[in-house]
């Protein structure tokens, strides 16, 4: 949470588990320190039955954008974080993508990069 400037953050496992029940978007796909393996993990944002045009329109974009993100079309990803701050301006999440997008227009990942974050702390 300390990076991403969440409150709850949970495994893709759990999200599919509560789909439905619990809106959650994706958050990044990470390899903690001393794993090798990456998971994906989710933001929780509200109980389903709580969901807004707005809340959906955010979740929607961050999909996307992940999405642009993971294929490595950044511009792409900063487009749909950047339409994320024009519906929440505090939307921590999407400004962290947008820095992390701007960061790899300028130095891109190797071609067999696929996405996963190595977090150096827990």
């Amino acid at each position: 949470n300390k990076t991403y400037k969440t409150w709850i953050l949970i495994s893709d496992n759990t999200a599919a588990e509560i789909r439905g029940k619990i809106l959650t978007r994706p958050v990044d796909k990470v390899a903690v320190k001393g794993k090798a393996k990456a998971i994906l993990i989710h933001e929780v944002l509200a109980l389903g039955e709580n969901e807004t045009p707005k809340l959906r329109k955010i979740i929607d974009l961050t999909m996307l954008g992940f999405d642009h993100y993971l294929a490595m079309r950044f511009q792409q990803a900063m487009d749909c974080y950047t339409q994320i701050l024009g519906l929440n301006k505090e939307d921590h999440l999407a400004s962290y993508y947008i820095d992390r997008c701007k960061g790899f227009l300028f130095f891109p990942p190797p071609s067999d990069w696929d996405g996963t974050y190595i977090s150096h702390s827990k």
